[in-house]
């Protein structure tokens, strides 16, 4: 076994494709670069701006998947990066104090949520929104049933996986939460 290399930034950006889809098959999902490779699909994608993407060589895609949803405002989103840029001033990611971006932040969701709607939960990802759904659901209401979608995905946590509507994703996982959560699935209608 070889010693992984370590990249820069910009060595990983100045990468070919082919050692693109070479480290990602390596070290992060074999199968997926498969997948996409068996259709033809691999791409060095070099620029983003809202819903476009464009390759290295200079082609130009219209992204309709936006990363399963979590690109809702788009790729670099200018008043998203303002946002980031100003927030990386102060420190905002720190649990010994209470940040004042994130009071903020809940403030301004609160603002124009429907209803009363006032508290929120922040996370790190769609599978840590489901987690915590799950549990606050659970504390409210003391059941231990769900409903989920055929062929939904709601990710890869243990929470979240047992909800999720694929079964190669779930089956070696299985009796970690077998029992504990009952799921009922439904094929949406069309």
């Amino acid at each position: 076994m070889t010693t992984p290399r370590r990249y820069t930034v910009q060595e990983a950006l100045d990468l070919g494709l082919d050692e693109v889809l070479d480290l990602n098959r390596r070290y992060v999902n074999e199968t997926l670069v498969d997948v996409i490779s068996s259709y033809g699909l691999p791409r060095k994608i070099v620029a983003a701006e809202g819903i476009r993407l464009w390759d290295d060589r200079g082609r130009e895609y219209l992204d309709f998947l936006c990363s399963y949803g979590a690109l809702g405002l788009g790729h670099n989103n200018p008043d998203v990066i303002k946002a980031v840029e100003m927030a990386r001033r102060p420190p905002n990611f720190f649990v010994i104090a209470p940040g004042a971006l994130t009071g903020a932040l809940a403030s301004n969701l609160a603002a124009i949520a429907p209803g009363d709607l006032e508290r929120s939960f922040f996370c790190n990802s769609g599978s840590e929104a489901i987690e915590g759904a799950m549990k606050l659901a659970r504390a409210a209401t003391g059941r231990k049933r769900f409903i989920a979608a055929e062929e939904g995905f709601h990710g890869k946590s243990l929470g979240a996986l047992s909800a999720t509507g694929h079964e190669p994703f779930k089956t070696p996982y299985r009796h970690c939460y077998q029992g504990s959560l009952t799921f009922h699935s439904r094929t949406p209608t069309r």
